[in-house]
């Protein structure tokens, strides 16, 4: 989970952690080419959210783990997702990025 939170809803996340203190972390091994602890997951958020609400990103430049590399991330939205269409893959990799990060509205 990466929340894109300010300051003031750190409180949130405690709460909400606190809430549900059987969640399993780390996710899986997170190990490329991520098909088996991942896919689920995105899947579960899609349905759940929908594309419009859901970016990807790249976890740099904190990636800990050599063997993760920013291609293989990516091809893991551009190409192993199959349950996305080319328009839910466009709101993943970069309109919800736009429109939280550049909109002027």
């Amino acid at each position: 989970m990466c929340p894109l939170i300010g300051p003031d809803a750190i409180a949130s996340v405690d709460r909400m952690c606190a809430k549900f203190p059987d969640t399993p972390a780390p996710l899986g091994k997170k190990q490329y080419p991520y098909t088996t602890d991942l896919i689920p997951l995105i899947q579960a958020l899609y349905h759940a959210y929908g594309p419009e609400r859901l970016m990807w990103a790249s976890d740099s430049p904190s990636r800990s783990n050599r063997s993760r590399t920013y291609a293989g991330s990516i091809e893991l939205v551009r190409d192993r997702l199959n349950f996305l269409s080319d328009e839910d893959r466009q709101w993943r990799l970069r309109k919800s990025a736009e429109r939280v990060f550049f909109s002027r509205g």
